[in-house]
Order: structure tokens, then sequence, then C-alpha cells
């Protein structure tokens, strides 16, 4: 829509004793975003998986969004992928493992060359992270022998899903709360005697 519409109003009733009553004007407004009236281009709201391990063999980048068409390219860090078009609102895009190799950030973008959906997306961030997750900080990182069973907050970068925490030598049950925070239950056995423990993570 180029601007505003202003669309005429009347009312008619037939005969006998009827007649057109005098115009009223109705207003549709137009919505502008971006300086354009209708969205144009495509539009990333999501990409699955968002990160994953160094070292990784290749997979597949499914990509959510609005407007996408069937000449549609999913780029990273502005080299073409192997794209398939699922549908205007779902790509799916291969990623070689060359390109997850080592950790670091890649930007993800969708372009469309031609058609009404012509134009590139906006940025969305993919992680390749650290293959083993690096440990930054311990919650509690003392605490005294003998006592109940407590949750260790582990705080560091890297982490996925599938990331465990190792006390002492033996892998515990892990919760993963975020790229950033894992949470183990340690129990009271694991505390039982005075003595330094190393703990890593494993992914």
């Amino acid at each position: 829509m180029a601007g505003d519409v202003n669309a005429t109003v009347t009312v008619f009733t037939p005969a006998p004793g009827g007649g057109t009553s005098q115009a009223a004007t109705f207003v549709i407004n137009a919505v502008f975003t971006g300086g354009s009236s209708t969205p144009t281009g495509p539009a990333i709201t999501s990409i699955s998986p968002e990160l994953t391990p160094a070292g990784s063999s290749q997979f597949t980048l499914t990509v959510n969004g609005v407007r996408f068409s069937s000449n549609s390219v999913v780029k990273w860090n502005g080299t073409d992928l192997a794209t398939s078009f699922v549908s205007a609102s779902q790509l799916t895009a291969t990623v070689p493992a060359g390109l997850v190799a080592a950790a670091g950030d890649a930007a993800v973008v969708v372009y469309t060359p031609s058609g009404n959906n012509q134009g590139t997306s906006q940025q969305a961030t993919f992680r390749t992270v650290s293959a083993a997750g690096t440990i930054t900080s311990l919650s509690p990182n003392t605490i005294a022998h003998g006592g109940p069973a407590f949750t260790l907050t582990v705080n560091g970068s890297g982490f996925s899903q599938n990331t465990k925490v190792i006390f002492d030598g033996a892998e515990k049950p892990t919760s993963f709360v975020s790229s950033t925070q894992l949470r183990a239950q340690i129990s009271a056995a694991d505390i039982a005697t005075a003595r330094t423990v190393g703990v890593k993570v494993k992914t």
C-alpha cells in the first residue's frame, strides 16, 4: 500500500420513500515499517541447533522464519550452504564439518536473490564451542567433609546439553542451565573424607 486510502461510505434505502444518504469518509491508514508499507525480504526467527562442539561432523541446520522462497539460500559467514526449501517459514541447510572445526561464532543469514521476497535477512548467530568446555569458577568451591549432599554449580563457557560434570573422576548427574552454567548433584559419600577433589567437564 503506497499510502492512506479514503473510502466513501453511503447508506441506500430502496423505494418507496428511499434514497441515498450523504457520503461519509472512511480512512484506511497505511502502516509503514522501515520506510516500506509492507515487509519485504526474508526474516529469521530462530535456528536449530544454535551451537555445536568444535570438531563435530557435518550436520543439518534448520532455519525458521518468514517470507522464504524456493530460491532462498542460507549463508554462513557469507558462504552459500546447500539449502533445501521446506516452506515459506522453514529452510534446511547442510553445514560441512570444516565450518565447525574450531570454536567461534558464525553469522547466518538467508538471501533471496530475486522475486517478491528478494533481500537479505537479519543475522542469526551460530556458536561453535570448545569440545570440552571451560570452567571459570565453582560454587561452592569448598565444603566441610562429612556434610550432606549438595548441588555444585559449575560456571564457564562452551557447555551444551550433553556436557557432564566429572567430580573426582566420576561422572555426576548434571543439569544444563546454559552454555555458561551447569549444576551437578554431589552425594554425601563424595565428600565423606577431607581431600582436594578435581572437577572437570566432559562433552
